[in-house]
């Protein structure tokens, strides 16, 4: 019993770990985008 509890709790962990990650490279992904338009938009203004 006490191995399957802690392999359950590994697992819960490494899930947790899996969600975090994917919720922070989503963030970091948005981010970067927010940054770049605005210089893409000037650039497209200066070279006009």
């Amino acid at each position: 019993m006490i191995t399957l509890f802690y392999y359950q709790k590994i697992i819960t962990c490494m899930l947790c770990f899996c969600l975090e990650f994917i919720l922070f490279v989503q963030f970091c992904h948005k981010f970067r985008y927010r940054q770049c338009k605005p210089r893409r938009f000037l650039s497209s203004k200066m070279s006009k």
